[in-house]
């Protein structure tokens, strides 16, 4: 499965970022309420995942299906502010990507596993 991602330098990313605030939270003011963001303007919910970090060494993911965010569940109940950057790390993912995700086909948590592990093989050859 071929799963080409645009590069993006920094200035990129910022815009992105920009365009989302303006459109989601344009007062600016903070803390930005991301999690209202994600589950009242975006529709997406918000799953905590028991041990995702530990056994998969993710912080979070974006479902395939990009209706659901998974994060780590210690980290969602320890560590605030890296909960509230992850969430909008895989936000990002949503925004910037979704006719990536268009193509993505799991049936099992094993062939997403095989697949990201193929992503990184890939990556790696690519550097």
């Amino acid at each position: 499965m071929t799963f080409m991602v645009p590069y993006l330098n920094y200035e990129d990313v910022r815009e992105h970022a920009r365009i989302f605030l303006e459109k989601y939270h344009p007062l600016l003011q903070l803390p930005i309420p991301i999690e209202w963001i994600i589950e009242s303007d975006l529709g997406l919910h918000i799953h905590p995942f028991p041990n995702l970090y530990r056994i998969f060494g993710q912080s979070g993911f974006l479902g395939r299906e990009r209706k659901v965010i998974y994060i780590d569940e210690y980290q969602y109940d320890n560590f605030v502010e890296k909960y509230r950057f992850s969430l909008a790390h895989e936000v990002g993912h949503f925004v910037m990507h979704e006719s990536l995700y268009e193509g993505l086909s799991f049936n099992s948590e094993q062939e997403y596993i095989e697949w990201l592990h193929s992503m990184a093989t890939e990556l790696i050859r690519l550097v």
